[in-house]
């Protein structure tokens, strides 16, 4: 009855039924609690379950504080993932990234490091965003180690174009322009279209360094370059946005590990076998 409860309160709250959905959760909580399930009690707690409702920051503290209680460390990480991308959605990125931190700790211990490498993407866009050029550095050339260990070449070179901002941002030129260079060579060879949005990007910064190491021919070439691939795209201008949006979503699904996906797949499969039951068949 917890389980069905759960994911009748995760139905509401995909339908943007908020308050049936946070009815129907506290109800299963209150189940959960009753039966001393401190493992459901923490998954219910989960932000998967309307994250972005003004209790989700709570709900995700409390499903972490449970998952340690009860060693469940693979737990503990999920719920410090979901807590980061919920300060990233209300722009707190320092509480973010001090997630993202905690939960990369773990990972790391684990051995995971499909899910290190999210964590790293997410804490390279944050100091970023922060205009922290150091741990953009420190952080990009992590992730460029990580994608080069699991042979993921848009990572790596996404990696390299993290590593060129934080280079550009303490002013130097020509390893933001090295950088920037690995980027398109490795971005050229992908063929996927983050891969070559990535590509159109590195070479409209080319350009803006080449002209600030005062080569202006060489900026014009990159922009040529740009242009082309743009036509090639059907866009005009490659937003940043545009790449973080790709980049983040991919992130996003690979935010929920496996054993995560599993857990809430078997409840909502459960509940709906259950719903089938008492369905006419006319």
């Amino acid at each position: 009855v917890a389980e069905c409860l759960a994911v009748q309160g995760q139905l509401h709250h995909a339908e943007a039924q908020l308050e049936e959905g946070e009815a129907k959760l506290q109800l299963a909580h209150d189940l959960y609690k009753e039966l001393r399930s401190r493992k459901g009690m923490a998954l219910d707690l989960m932000g998967i379950v309307g994250g972005k409702s003004p209790m989700g920051i709570v709900r995700f503290q409390r499903s972490i504080a449970l998952r340690k209680e009860i060693g469940d460390v693979g737990g503990q990480a999920d719920s410090l993932m979901h807590l980061a991308q919920l300060h990233e959605y209300q722009s707190n990125w320092q509480a973010g990234g001090k997630c993202w931190e905690d939960a990369l700790l773990i990972r790391r211990n684990l051995g995971d490091i499909e899910a290190a490498k999210v964590c790293i993407g997410h804490l390279c866009t944050d100091a970023e965003l922060l205009n922290e050029h150091s741990r953009v550095l420190e952080f990009g050339s992590q992730l460029r180690e990580a994608a080069a260990q699991t042979r993921d070449p848009q990572s790596e070179a996404l990696a390299w174009m993290h590593i060129a901002k934080g280079h550009a941002g303490l002013g130097d030129l020509s390893q933001a322009r090295e950088a920037l260079q690995a980027c398109v060579r490795i971005a050229e060879n992908v063929g996927t279209p983050t891969a070559d949005l990535l590509q159109a990007d590195a070479h409209d910064k080319l350009a803006q360094v080449f002209r600030g190491l005062g080569n202006e021919s060489e900026a014009r070439a990159e922009e040529e370059e740009a242009r082309r691939l743009k036509r090639r795209l059907n866009v005009e201008v490659v937003s940043e946005d545009a790449i973080l949006e790709a980049t983040t979503s991919q992130r996003r699904d690979q935010a929920i590990p496996t054993s995560t996906r599993k857990e809430f797949t078997s409840t909502a499969s459960s509940f709906m076998q259950k719903l089938s039951f008492g369905r006419s068949k006319n």
